[in-house]
């Protein structure tokens, strides 16, 4: 598209009256330019504060950024979904999203009770799920994160190559949880394996030791929701009896 001295090998007409803006290849080739390496300028100023992009310096994020995109998600998008096996860490660059896990229970006579794959089901009980919200993360917050090192003591070159042999396989390293877009969202994404290569150790050590913020065991979850679910029913019962005295 943007070869110069090209030949054209179709000729366009209008179908109706049009108002055209006419700029030469060149300047508008100096003109995008520009503004992608203003655009890049900004990009780099905000991950400089994030701990994980900025702490090795300017040499470093440059050399990280030279795997990464820049990626845009509209709000209630869904960017990673529960279960799959995900090769990139994702890094918000503007706006907010939010972790959810969908979360098992089994209904029994009409009430909810915690349900894992060793419970024994009893005639009449129903699997049912909720999608509970695990947490919320801002501009400079990191997902899904990254699993533990499977060889010590720890080698940033040995842990690259984890990931790269788990990336191939497909198999290990399931996402715990589903990352939504409460806003319009820009994130930065790295293949996995290429940050844990090229980031500092210090600053991969410490993304896996943060990753197990992601890990809320199934038990909490579970009865997290029915305190709660148990919390709005008292609620409710009060209002109607109050409602009732009136």
């Amino acid at each position: 598209m943007f070869r110069l001295g090209d030949f054209r090998q179709a000729s366009i007409a209008t179908t109706a009256p049009c108002e055209f803006l006419r700029i030469h290849k060149l300047e508008f080739l100096r003109i995008t330019k520009a503004r992608d390496e203003q655009m890049m300028q900004q990009r780099k100023g905000v991950l400089m504060d994030v701990p994980h992009f900025g702490s090795g310096g300017p040499e470093i994020l440059d050399q990280l950024l030279s795997f990464c995109d820049f990626l845009h998600f509209n709000s209630q998008q869904i960017i990673v979904h529960q279960d799959i096996h995900a090769t990139q860490l994702f890094t918000i660059m503007s706006g907010s999203c939010r972790c959810v896990r969908s979360v098992p229970f089994v209904r029994r006579k009409g009430l909810l009770a915690p349900y894992d794959e060793s419970s024994v089901l009893r005639d009449g009980d129903e699997v049912v799920h909720q999608t509970l919200t695990v947490m919320e993360l801002g501009v400079g917050d990191y997902f899904p994160g990254l699993p533990p090192p499977t060889i010590t003591p720890f080698r940033r070159e040995n842990y690259a190559l984890q990931l790269m042999a788990e990336d191939a396989v497909n198999t290990k390293s399931r996402t715990p949880i589903s990352v939504i877009a409460s806003s319009p969202v820009e994130v930065v994404a790295i293949n996995r394996h290429h940050f844990g290569l090229h980031a500092p150790e210090s600053v991969v050590l410490r993304v896996i030791e943060d990753s197990q913020i992601f890990k809320v065991p199934l038990g909490e979850l579970q009865e997290a929701y029915l305190e709660r679910l148990k919390w709005d029913m008292f609620k409710k019962k009060v209002t109607q009896e109050l409602q009732v005295r009136k």
